[in-house]
């Protein structure tokens, strides 16, 4: 069905056509038959006042119009999550081998579902997705275990961040998805440690009660997220005493959510807090 213009784009076309009808007076061609010139008239072109486009909205109208992106591309503003949180970029799978688990990320670029024929998994949906970011594209292949918990992220221009197996069997390179994420919710899935730093030096007398305020909010942080499958992560406690570093790790496991990270800067400072990935990169 057919969409009639908005009101700002009816305004601008009304415009249009009030800026064409002034050409025409003005080269003589309405009501000027001799070709002499006609009394210039005072044109004051008004447009409405309009909320201009985000940057994904311009990349978004960019593709849809051109088929190319101009002013930019849809991963410039995910670039250091996805250095931190990702093992590989699309390009260099090729080198990866069979079998082999990788963490990589980009925009899905295309999305097919299908529903599953034959074998125990008859009748419900998997689906196949072309991931693609600066260095090139590949097919993922999610089946329907997988599929049922992350079908709401396989969108069309969503920016994720996949968790699969790379895999030649039928030939062509593939990934056997096992996870899938969006950007903001990589630290519930991805991380593997939190490193925290308390500097006796600097905090003096302070630090004790660093400690006590930090380990109040690790036991009280995300256990109900390990529910809805988020990973919990090591903890790892670096004392600075000025002459030397100790470090212990705690026996309790914490999921990592962004409040937790800022909770935690606020007391000891973000300079203070590193996540190490599961790639084993610093986040």
């Amino acid at each position: 069905m057919t969409q009639g213009p908005t009101e700002a784009q009816a305004e601008l076309l009304r415009v249009i056509e009030d800026r064409r009808l002034v050409v025409c007076v003005g080269s003589g061609g309405v009501g000027n038959a001799g070709g002499g010139e006609v009394g210039q008239r005072d044109f004051e072109c008004v447009l409405p006042n309009v909320t201009p486009w985000t940057q994904p909205e311009t990349l978004n109208h960019e593709k849809e119009v051109l088929g190319i992106h101009i002013s930019g591309h849809p991963l410039d503003e995910h670039d250091n999550q996805l250095e931190a949180w990702c093992s590989t970029n699309v390009g260099s799978i090729r080198e990866v081998g069979d079998g082999r688990e990788v963490v990589v990320g980009g925009i899905i670029s295309t999305v097919r579902i299908m529903v599953i024929r034959n074998g125990r998994s008859a009748g419900q949906k998997m689906a196949v997705l072309t991931l693609q970011d600066r260095a090139g594209k590949i097919e993922c292949v999610i089946f329907s275990d997988a599929y049922q918990k992350y079908a709401q992220l396989l969108q069309q221009d969503s920016v994720v961040i996949i968790v699969g197996k790379v895999d030649r069997s039928r030939g062509e390179l593939q990934l056997l998805v096992n996870r899938v994420t969006s950007v903001q919710d990589a630290s519930l899935y991805l991380s593997k440690r939190i490193e925290i730093t308390f500097n006796e030096l600097i905090s003096g007398n302070r630090a004790k009660g660093q400690m006590e305020m930090v380990s109040g909010l690790i036991k009280q942080a995300g256990a109900s997220r390990v529910s809805q499958g988020a990973t919990p992560a090591d903890v790892l406690i670096h004392v600075n005493t000025g002459e030397h570093v100790a470090t212990l790790r705690s026996q309790q496991r914490v999921v990592v959510e962004a409040k937790l990270v800022q909770q935690i800067g606020d007391v000891v400072g973000p300079e203070n807090i590193r996540l190490i990935s599961v790639s084993g990169s610093y986040a």
